[in-house]
């Protein structure tokens, strides 16, 4: 029997948090944090998160979440796949395209991104994404591409200026 990694969630008396994809996941809370925006999750959608990313080099399957998640009490597939539908609207992440969650056919879900575990009375600081940082390049080049061409403009009206006095 393959045992969870959740109970390791409790260290010391303090509850972890994570971070994936540049979101905070804050359990003790049932929290998300994207883009610095606190979102409410649903309990068992966040013990859904919870017990996937504190098992991520593995696949998950189907029947070890509901055993962990919904222990003695029997519910349908589409109980959890309702959870796993939320999480990814939540995370902006797509089944076709996965970032976060892939869907392993006929064996379960895995983390496919990196997962940072932190504690909650720790500083956290938002950590730049591949997404995030190429789109803060993005910015700034067209900041730099619109200083040039004003100086460039201003160069060109003092150039006319001083050739239609002389």
């Amino acid at each position: 029997m393959m045992e969870s990694k959740t109970e390791s969630m409790n260290v010391a008396g303090r509850t972890k948090q994570f971070e994936i994809d540049g979101v905070m996941v804050k359990p003790a809370s049932s929290e998300l944090i994207v883009d610095n925006v606190p979102i409410l999750v649903e309990d068992k959608v966040m013990k859904v998160l919870v017990y996937l990313i504190t098992n991520p080099d593995r696949i998950v399957s189907r029947e070890e979440l509901f055993k962990h998640i919904w222990p003695n009490v029997f519910v349908s597939q589409a109980s959890l796949n309702r959870c796993i539908a939320i999480l990814r609207k939540l995370l902006n992440d797509q089944s076709s395209k996965p970032r976060i969650i892939r869907t392993i056919r006929n064996q379960g879900y895995r983390i496919i991104c990196p997962v940072h575990s932190l504690e909650d009375k720790q500083e956290i600081r938002k950590r730049p994404t591949f997404q995030n940082g190429f789109k803060k390049a993005v910015q700034m080049s067209y900041g730099i591409i619109t200083i040039m061409a004003a100086i460039f403009l201003v160069t060109i009206f003092f150039c006319v200026i001083a050739g239609s006095v002389g």
